[in-house]
């Protein structure tokens, strides 16, 4: 009896202390994206997006609004707006930054015949590149980005 309540409290010791010690929390990167607008064009100012990303995993964010378009037989969508995809990887003193970018509008309507159709204006950006913590770094002529650690 004295044996198995002895051997009962060292393994509730011992789980305790297992439990105790809570690892630190996994590293949050803030990605900051800022996208320009073109010289020139009609569009709207700078579009800023914020993405927390967790060291080798994906982040998404999609504004996307889908709207009616006429057909000739049925009801028909098409889907326009910003869809940002990234990737942070630590490494050394620099972070490795993965994505894609897409930026779709409709800029105007062409009529085929009877039908209405929308023209669609669409960017896309794939980039991989290396980034200083903390640092506003240009990636393209449009696309500037900050990373930082999330407090």
């Amino acid at each position: 009896m004295r044996f198995s309540s002895l051997a009962c409290a060292i393994l509730l010791g011992c789980t305790l202390a297992a439990y105790g010690q809570q690892s630190a929390p996994p590293t949050l990167y803030k990605v900051q994206l800022d996208l320009q607008p073109e010289p020139g064009s009609k569009d709207q100012p700078t579009r800023h997006f914020t993405l927390f990303v967790s060291p080798s995993r994906t982040a998404w964010f999609k504004a996307i609004d889908t709207l009616p378009i006429e057909a000739t037989d049925r009801a028909d969508t098409i889907s326009v707006g910003d869809s940002i995809e990234c990737t942070v990887q630590e490494s050394g003193d620099k972070l490795q930054l993965r994505g894609v970018l897409e930026h779709s509008k409709i800029t105007g309507t062409v009529n085929l015949g009877t039908i209405s159709q929308p023209v669609v204006a669409q960017k896309k950006l794939s980039f991989d590149t290396a980034i200083d913590p903390g640092k506003l770094t240009q990636i393209a002529t449009l696309l500037s980005v900050t990373i930082t650690k999330a407090d």
